[in-house]
């Protein structure tokens, strides 16, 4: 379970990642693919919440996985991190469109 839960890491570390580009970034940040970023009224503080937003998803992703490094193969408590990462995705969605009214011309 040791490769699960680097595999799990990596995934991680794609989106914190994509939370260090974000921040860095001098025009608005694009969150959903194939969708051009919307025009914003601060591009700093926009990317800085869209940054932080990214950031806190990998750390909560992050902390899902920790079941791969206790677990048996095929427990039925994998269902956790399952269900808890589907949760996460949905809040994260809701939040950037929050973010994204906060900051949208």
């Amino acid at each position: 379970m040791i490769v699960a839960f680097i595999i799990w890491t990596a995934c991680s570390a794609l989106f914190l990642g994509i939370s260090v580009y974000d921040r860095k970034l001098d025009k608005p940040a694009g969150f959903f693919s194939n969708s051009e970023p919307p025009q914003v009224t601060d591009v700093q503080k926009y990317n800085k919440e869209v940054s932080r937003l990214w950031l806190w998803f990998a750390i909560l992703m992050e902390l899902l996985g920790v079941p791969f490094l206790v677990l048996h193969q095929n427990s039925p408590w994998f269902i956790l991190p399952v269900l808890g990462t589907v949760a996460l995705c949905l809040v994260l969605v809701v939040r950037y469109m929050k973010i994204e009214s906060k900051y949208r011309k």
